[in-house]
């Protein structure tokens, strides 16, 4: 497909993605978060699922596979 429509094939690409501005800005955020400042990241593309997500996790039996439930606790917090 891009032998055949060459850069306007890509230029479709980017465009359904939202085009250059979206794409541009998509990597500002990423670079911003570069290091041990991921956790905004996933935050948008969770949003919807985090009801599902809430729920499933009063559901199932959740247990610390080490001393550190932190993870637990925060879970537990967010829940709350």
């Amino acid at each position: 497909m891009v032998q055949a429509n060459g850069l306007g094939s890509l230029l479709s690409a980017v465009e359904r993605l939202g085009g250059f501005e979206a794409q541009y800005a998509q990597i500002e955020k990423v670079s911003a978060h570069h290091g041990d400042n991921w956790e905004v990241l996933p935050h948008g593309h969770l949003k919807a699922d985090r009801p599902v997500m809430s729920d499933l996790t009063g559901v199932i039996g959740l247990k610390a596979t080490s001393e550190d439930a932190s993870v637990l606790d925060a879970l537990e917090h967010a829940t709350a």
